[in-house]
């Protein structure tokens, strides 16, 4: 009884710690965020850095993962990068905002996955390279290793599968994958719906 106690204990002050570490890493980042702190474990060296004059803007108790390595938000001046209350990001990712890229609440982001706003680079002579806004809809969930494109929605619940290159946009309830990403089928689930995930620690 007396052991269980300690190590309760042991476990409030911990989480305590953590939310107070997390707090200061996030301002020395300028990170904004609302409600709940974000969940960063702390007890490992944080990997993910802010890079550019825009805003990194978290909801309510946002999960990012770093155990598995480096990630990386670049946003421009004047963009910003919004991500939605419960949603968990994992390891690796890379997302590139010069306009807007908005992760809807309680979306799951797999580990190694990019998303982009911007094709940065001319295609060719002429092109104005103008960034297109990219939107993750509500729980849906963008398999390890996957690429969102400049432009896309993603609808609620949709599922997006490991390694897919996602071009063009995806109606809710939905799940694709291929390079490009095909759509495999349809789904039916109730709207207010959300994924249990797995944090793997």
């Amino acid at each position: 009884m007396e052991l269980d106690e300690t190590r309760g204990n042991y476990m409030k002050l911990s989480k305590g710690l953590n939310r107070l570490l997390t707090v200061l890493y996030l301002r020395r980042k300028r990170v904004e965020w609302s409600g709940e702190v974000p969940d960063i474990d702390m007890r490992r060296p944080p990997k993910f850095d802010l890079t550019g004059s825009g805003r990194l803007v978290l909801g309510s108790g946002v999960k990012i993962f770093t155990r598995l390595g480096h990630s990386l938000f670049q946003v421009s001046d004047g963009a910003v990068i919004t991500i939605g209350d419960r949603a968990v990001l994992n390891s690796v990712h890379w997302i590139h905002a010069e306009k807007e890229i908005t992760i809807g609440p309680h979306a799951l982001v797999g580990p190694g996955v990019s998303i982009i706003d911007s094709d940065m680079h001319p295609k060719w002579p002429g092109d104005n390279r103008a960034p297109q806004p990219v939107g993750l809809g509500w729980n849906c969930w963008i398999g390890m290793g996957s690429s969102i494109l400049p432009g896309i929605e993603i609808g609620d619940h949709s599922i997006v599968g490991a390694s897919s290159v996602v071009t063009k946009s995806i109606s809710p309830k939905t799940m694709v994958a291929g390079n490009p990403a095909r759509i495999l089928r349809s789904f039916e689930c109730p709207d207010n719906w959300i994924r249990e995930h797995c944090t793997g620690e």
